[in-house]
């Protein structure tokens, strides 16, 4: 046991001992049964023993030495005979079992037991990888964390959190399918000097870690060297597939990464128009700008309709990445950015493209990158969406609750009302005890009002005949205050009801 309480071997090599397999020893020593036993020592096997244990435990006196001769395995196979401090017993077979097993299966094969994937704060890989094929991959790459990993090398992308994470995973809990040598000589026998390829870490401390590997030629079995360790292992190719992974396959594929909760503003640019939906508190406000004059000023928005809006940017995710292709900008500048606190996701749409794999889409770059992507044809019309289509047709909402009065006043027809909540819940006409029923059935309307239509800009129809609404809590303040304008030509034509807010 070493001074952090872990174990390690000290003979025949020194070097760091499998935990859970001297957890099983310890196990059978100590919480496996044995049986007092009356024999000849010669005829159990124990003159001479064939295995020794020493156990050394501290005690208040100092050292205490425990000797553990095993003798025979009785005839049932299950036990075996022990002599322990010079008394004899009999006990499980568990400890044969565990002390028959080979140096190899008692030493450690994480080979980077003190790092965790949280830990790492850049890699580097250097080097190709043959596949069975005869190709070269090209295994170049460069990745920082700053707010998430992003790739510098060979092309500057933000790589995906699922993909990349399993890289790091599969880094940290690498394991030696074997060991190959503790003293090698020179690596150019290993092919470890130069190696074919090589990944370097740092981590949080600023400790730097790099590991070597080389392809055998005749199996498929890796070796793996970390640099300043005298070892030499090999690895199972099975555990080094996302080790090994191309560059391009990292990349975060998703349009714009983030949990809706964070995202402040949502940017559609396309056709020489910006429309932009912004949080404003719990609710949403839309506007819309192009040339001069802004097309459509703040205005609240209908928060289903960003919701909606919002769910088919998240789903969407890129159909490709395509390096070495150049970014081509469309006809128009277009793009989709969602902005949250401290980042722009999202980014620029260009020109259709053809891949080689047959796949046609539109172009797509994020801001600051230089990898391209492949968008679906149909996203364009997210960035075109019509900003007007997102407003909100309510028009104001009062919780009844907060509601004590309503006044009605229509001058043109010497008309003004006030009906008046009471304890019970029931809406009281002024100067009468009686409920008044048919306005129970329209008080809803009246504090919630929602458009029908939201008229344009340029529409000035003619309104006629005001009535003027207030909505009043128990305190006397005006919650809500509003006139309607009934329209000319009610009278004349009833299916056409309705009135300007």
């Amino acid at each position: 046991r070493d001074a952090d309480h872990g174990w390690a071997l000290t003979d025949p090599l020194a070097y760091p001992a499998d935990v859970s397999l001297v957890g099983q020893l310890l196990d059978a020593l100590i919480r496996h049964p044995a049986q007092p036993w009356e024999g000849d020592a010669a005829a159990l096997g124990l003159r001479p023993p064939r295995a020794v244990v020493e156990i050394e435990s501290p005690t208040s006196a100092g050292t205490r030495l425990h000797r553990i001769e095993l003798g025979a395995v009785d005839v049932d196979r299950q036990h075996v005979f022990a002599r322990v401090d010079g008394q004899l017993l009999r006990t499980t077979a568990t400890l044969d079992t565990v002390l028959a097993l080979p140096l190899p299966e008692w030493r450690r094969r994480e080979i980077l037991p003190d790092v965790s994937p949280l830990q790492v704060l850049s890699l580097t890989r250097t080097g190709t990888f043959v596949v069975p094929d005869g190709r070269e991959l090209d295994l170049r790459l460069e990745a920082l964390r700053t707010e998430v990993w992003s790739a510098t090398q060979p092309f500057v992308a933000q790589l995906g959190p699922e993909a990349f994470g399993t890289l790091l995973s599969s880094l940290c809990a690498l394991r030696a399918a074997g060991f190959e040598d503790d003293a090698p000589g020179p690596l150019e026998h290993y092919g470890l000097e130069p190696p074919d390829f090589r990944i370097e870490i740092t981590t949080l401390s600023g400790e730097a870690i790099a590991l070597r590997f080389a392809q055998q030629p005749r199996d498929e079995r890796l070796l793996c060297l970390r640099e300043g360790s005298a070892h030499v292992y090999s690895i199972a190719p099975e555990t080094m597939v996302w080790l090994m992974a191309p560059a391009e396959t990292l990349v975060d594929l998703e349009l714009a990464r983030t949990t809706r909760d964070r995202v402040e503003r949502v940017r559609l640019v396309a056709d020489g128009t910006e429309t932009v939906i912004e949080r404003q508190g719990f609710g949403w406000e839309v506007r819309a700008e192009g040339g001069e004059e802004p097309l459509l000023a703040p205005t609240q928005a209908d928060p289903e309709r960003v919701s909606d809006l919002l769910g088919r940017i998240e789903r969407t995710r890129l159909a490709e990445v395509l390096p070495g292709v150049e970014f081509e900008p469309g006809e128009a500048p277009a793009g989709i950015y969602v902005e949250t606190r401290d980042r722009t996701l999202g980014g620029e749409i260009g020109a259709s493209y053809d891949s080689e794999r047959g796949t046609r889409g539109l172009l797509f770059r994020r801001p600051g990158e230089t990898l391209v992507g492949l968008l679906e044809e149909d996203l364009l019309e997210v960035a075109r969406i019509d900003p007007r289509s997102l407003r909100s047709d309510e028009l104001h909402k009062v919780p009844e609750l907060e509601v004590a009065q309503v006044r009605l006043v229509a001058e043109w027809a010497g008309a003004r009302r006030t009906w008046g909540r009471d304890e019970r819940g029931r809406w009281i006409p002024e100067g009468s005890t009686a409920e008044a029923r048919d306005f129970a059935r329209l008080v809803d309307r009246i504090l919630t009002v929602r458009a029908e239509r939201l008229l344009e800009p340029a529409e000035e129809p003619e309104g006629t005949q005001p009535v003027v609404v207030a909505l009043i809590d128990r305190g006397g303040a005006t919650r809500q205050a509003f006139v309607l304008q009934r329209l000319s030509g009610l009278e004349e034509t009833p299916g056409a009801a309705g009135a300007l807010y």
